[in-house]
Formats: structure tokens, sequence, C-alpha cells
């Protein structure tokens, strides 16, 4: 009897700290979705590939995900290009993305049917912040 309590002790032990250890390697990453770098993207989800988990973004772009030091985040929202970022080649515990509307006018009602962003806001970012003019060979602007 003394043995079979003293075996369950162990078990339970090893159980315990290997969990202590599994918890001890997640790694608690925050940052924030935004459209074109400008407006924050609501109910965007933010998967990480190896540990599984999930988060999505509130209504200002935030987000706050325990995941494993080499994850990769991938951030998807209808409507717009998905973007995946390996956190091995992020510094720091704060990453922040800006999503892209794909091509088309139907991406762009399904976008703001989804309730991402208002349809004024996202107006607005493709025009003033989706052209890629280079002023650069200008002399004066």
């Amino acid at each position: 009897m003394n043995f079979k309590l003293n075996t369950h002790g162990i078990i339970l032990a090893l159980i315990l700290a290997f969990s202590l250890q599994v918890e001890a390697q997640e790694k608690n990453v925050i940052g924030r979705v935004t459209a074109y770098g400008a407006y924050g993207l609501n109910k965007v989800v933010v998967k990480a590939k190896r540990s599984g988990k999930e988060a999505v973004t509130d209504v200002t772009g935030f987000y706050n995900l325990k995941c494993q030091p080499d994850d990769k985040l991938t951030f998807e929202a209808n409507g717009f290009l998905k973007q995946t970022v390996n956190l091995k080649k992020v510094d720091t515990d704060s990453v922040n993305v800006s999503l892209k509307l794909k091509n088309g006018d139907k991406n762009f009602e399904i976008a703001t049917g989804y309730g991402y962003i208002d349809k004024d806001k996202l107006s607005y970012a493709i025009q003033h912040f989706e052209s890629n003019n280079d002023f650069s060979n200008y002399n004066s602007v």
C-alpha cells in the first residue's frame, strides 16, 4: 500500500513539473492589427500555428495571445490579404500588423460587412494610404 502511494506521488510530481515546464516555455505576445497602418481592425483572428491557440482583436485592433516562442502567427480577416509573422524573427513580444484589402469591390463589402472596419474609414485608408507614390525623385513637392 505504501509503495502504491509513493508511486502515485512520484507520478503526480512528474506531471506537475512537466506542466510547469510547458507553461514556462510559453510567450505572451501582444499587438495591434490595422488597415494600412492607420485604423484598428475588429474581429481579426490571430492564430498560433504550433500551439494551436487563437485570439481575436478588439474594436481598436489589439490582441493578446499566449503561444510558443518559435511559433508562427497568422492574421486573417475576410476580404483582407492574410499575413504571417514568424516569431523567431521578432526580437520583441509586441507584433503589430497592417493588413491590406484584397483587390476587387466585393472585398470592400466583405470587410465592412463582417464589421472589421466601417466603410468611411476603409474608403479613406484606401484613398490616402494605399497608393505607393514615391516622390523621392522630385526636387520639390
